[in-house]
């Protein structure tokens, strides 16, 4: 019984190795997405954290360089901070929810799958230039090796996104909504950056239903000369179905795109509908196509609230949106005063 369990043992380990192997094959050492994908292989062989260390160590090669911390349930790492639960793994990073056991508040620490940390020291600068309750705060930056983890406010009510799931919003919390995203998005602006990411799953609730605006990791200043031009792929930055037509060309990218993000987002809260719903075996490249050659609002897809404030931010050219975030927030509160009245 003892050789056959010392053989599964070594077997597990022969299993874990390759694995691991695979994982850092590339010579870029371990990275977050990496290292939660193989604690759940861990647990799944019944392996140790020990076990792990020491095969990390066992191999050759810059691979093996510094080993990041296990993110896992219930383990304190970068000193101070417990890990309470992963919250969202995408395409190019992680984020989990945590403790800050030095200060007992939770915090959201986020990093990139890949190695590099310009991305994320990016949006670390953005942040930190923008004190504002409407924009999610950073509180710290760690470094492990070319690895990069962003300390940031945690907000406990989730997203826009997962709100408007349970369809759309009431009149209130429409209203409060809109102002707090406008207000956030002037913040932004007037720090002179362009978020172009504005969507519902980066509009982060309260429990008192606050919304702060989140992710400026695409931030990038409003400089004249700034062009941002599709690659052979036809990707640029930001997400086809909240695009303004003009960023969905790979046209310049201006504060009027972010305007025209935030009114497809207020479209959605309004009306429980997405101003670009795919079509059925729609591919993204005609997705895409359909938003850069956007005629505006239909009179037939119009709703109460919309008026002619947010018609106005979905205009085709730039040049007929409104001209800042605050215009909008403005026409907003004008068009409440006018229902309100008797």
């Amino acid at each position: 019984v003892k050789d056959e369990e010392a053989y599964l043992d070594q077997r597990r380990l022969e299993v874990y190795r390759a694995a691991l192997e695979d994982a850092i094959g590339g010579g870029d050492g371990l990275g977050p997405g990496e290292q939660a994908r193989l604690a759940r292989l861990r647990g799944a062989l019944g392996l140790s954290d020990r076990d792990h260390r020491l095969l990390v160590h066992a191999l050759d090669g810059p691979a093996s360089g510094p080993v990041l911390p296990v993110m896992e349930p219930g383990r304190t790492v970068l000193s101070r901070y417990r890990i309470e639960g992963l919250l969202g793994e995408g395409g190019q990073g992680v984020t989990y929810r945590a403790l800050d056991t030095t200060l007992g508040r939770e915090v959201v620490l986020k990093t990139l799958h890949g190695p590099d940390p310009r991305k994320l020291l990016k949006e670390a600068q953005a942040l930190a230039a923008i004190q504002h309750p409407n924009v999610v705060s950073i509180h710290d930056v760690e470094r492990v090796g070319d690895h990069v983890y962003l300390v940031m406010e945690h907000v406990a009510g989730g997203t826009l996104r997962e709100r408007l799931d349970a369809g759309p919003l009431g009149d209130g919390g429409f209203r409060s909504v809109a102002e707090d995203l406008l207000a956030g998005l002037e913040a932004i602006h007037e720090a002179g950056l362009v978020h172009r990411d504005i969507k519902p799953s980066n509009v982060l609730l309260t429990l008192d239903g606050d919304a702060k605006v989140a992710d400026l990791g695409l931030a990038t200043a409003t400089e004249p000369t700034e062009q941002t031009t599709m690659g052979a792929s036809g990707d640029t930055p930001g997400t086809v179905a909240y695009m303004s037509p003009e960023q969905a060309r790979g046209d310049q990218v201006t504060r009027a795109s972010d305007l025209f993000s935030a009114a497809a987002t207020l479209y959605e809260a309004s009306t429980g509908r997405r101003l670009f719903e795919p079509f059925p075996g729609e591919s993204p490249v005609e997705l895409r196509a359909r938003v850069a050659s956007w005629r505006g609002l239909d009179e037939d897809r119009g709703h109460d609230r919309m008026a002619s404030w947010l018609a106005q931010a979905l205009a085709p050219d730039p040049q007929d949106r409104p001209r800042t975030a605050g215009q909008m927030r403005g026409a907003l509160a004008a068009t409440t005063s006018r229902r309100e009245r008797p």
